[in-house]
């Protein structure tokens, strides 16, 4: 079985990428050849990639006029060349349409769609492309009852598969001194990630008098927002950031931790998470979209949780911790948990089964789809057309604009922003799970 993952190289920090990063090691060790493509222009940028995830041996495509038919065509030509058995798109939007394009070469080769969030845009390419994928994987157990009560494919090609993470071993619970450690770990960001909820419950922790330290590991968009709001802490030793951390430097700073703090508003994993339990931690965490119909954190058994946005309950599930029995239970029954449903071993070898279903699934696909259309590039390409377009720009050397990481390599083809409506109806399904 031969498997081609196309994803973004944009974003070195985050769960989509270490899960990718240790699948596919995973899936070789298995012996299947596995392939990992990623964009290397500007923003996306695969030799720092590769540096990073230095085992992982990606292999570039390139757009070289910076339209979006040179993106197609740059897909299209990786499609083609890879003779994969399975295409799996990583949220990059364009791999469906190259796949419309170079079907008469790749009929024969499956592709697949990995879902990997709660947003509106992912959606809209599952309904949009549904009738030439063979599967959507989902990570969590919230989106796929969402792609299935939206009818947005056949039920049978709704796959779900966990995200894992390798054991972390603990050299002990050290915290004698009742002093709580206290660990976030992540993307710097306030949509998704309620980050600059921290402010709030470290205001609570100084109220109740307790003693603490919190430590800030990754990077994101409001990095220098977020130390501006956490500078009384830093000042008085607090608060720290520790920066970007590899898989090594992840556990030691895991074991100079007891509690991992989540604030998000919703989750599709996290992996943090299962890493922290693994690692022995106790997760307090917000009741995210998505904790209720993963059944994986639950309050009191495997976790501590808190109301989203509830600073003043996140500080009291903390405090909670210096009980030393409690921490102990907790501690335990959540790292059991997470090594059944979430060790690396047990994700990889569900995710070479649904693989190995997919392959062996005679799932007849409708009509194919149209060939991809493209938009305008900008005025010249209005006057000469697209194709003319693409031969002087490759010929001059002049690439279009991209103004963000997005524009440049998008994760999706289909644009709406409403998701708010998309979190209230998830919240519903929740409810009823």
């Amino acid at each position: 079985m031969r498997i081609l993952f196309v994803a973004p190289s944009a974003y070195l920090l985050g769960g989509v990428q270490d899960w990718l990063y240790m699948l596919a090691l995973g899936l070789r060790e298995k012996g299947y050849e596995i392939q990992v493509a990623v964009p290397n222009n500007h923003y996306h940028n695969g030799i720092k990639y590769n540096d990073y995830y230095s085992n992982l041996k990606a292999v570039f495509f390139s757009n070289q006029t910076g339209t979006p038919r040179g993106r197609i065509n740059a897909l299209a030509q990786l499609l083609v060349k890879s003779n994969a058995d399975i295409i799996v798109g990583v949220n990059i939007g364009d791999v469906y349409k190259a796949y419309i394009k170079s079907f008469s070469k790749v009929s024969r080769t499956k592709i697949v769609m990995t879902l990997h969030a709660v947003e509106v845009d992912y959606l809209g390419d599952i309904g949009k492309y549904s009738p030439i994928l063979d599967a959507v994987i989902t990570t969590n157990r919230l989106t796929q009852k969402i792609v299935k009560n939206l009818q947005l494919i056949e039920e049978e090609r709704i796959l779900y598969s966990p995200y894992g993470v390798k054991d972390m071993h603990r050299h002990g619970y050290s915290n004698t001194a009742h002093h709580l450690r206290i660990a976030w770990v992540g993307r710097f960001d306030h949509q998704q990630k309620r980050i600059l909820d921290l402010c709030k419950i470290l205001e609570f922790l100084d109220a109740y008098q307790l003693p603490y330290t919190l430590s800030l590991a990754g990077d994101g968009p409001i990095k220098n927002k977020l130390k501006y709001k956490l500078s009384k802490w830093i000042t008085n030793g607090k608060a720290r950031f520790v920066g970007i951390l590899n898989k090594d430097q992840l556990e030691f700073f895991y074991n100079q931790n007891d509690i991992l703090l989540i604030t998000s508003e919703w989750e599709t994993g996290p992996i943090v998470a299962w890493e922290a339990m693994l690692s022995g931690l106790v997760v307090v965490s917000s009741e995210y979209i998505g904790i209720s119909s993963e059944k994986a954190l639950i309050s009191d058994q495997t976790a501590l949780l808190f109301p989203v946005g509830c600073a003043q309950g996140a500080a009291h599930q903390i405090s909670r911790l210096l009980d030393h029995e409690l921490f102990q239970r907790i501690s335990s029954s959540g790292k059991a948990m997470a090594i059944s449903r979430y060790s690396l071993n047990a994700s990889i070898t569900s995710w070479e089964t649904t693989f190995l279903r997919i392959m062996e699934g005679n799932i007849k696909k409708k009509k194919i789809l149209s060939l991809p259309t493209f938009e305008s590039a900008g005025k010249v390409e209005s006057l000469i057309g697209s194709q003319a377009n693409e031969i002087i720009r490759s010929f001059i050397g002049r690439k279009a604009f991209c103004r963000d990481p997005g524009s440049e390599w998008p994760h999706s083809t289909y644009h709406h922003t409403n998701t708010e409506s998309l979190l209230e109806y998830a919240k519903l399904l929740e409810q009823v799970s």
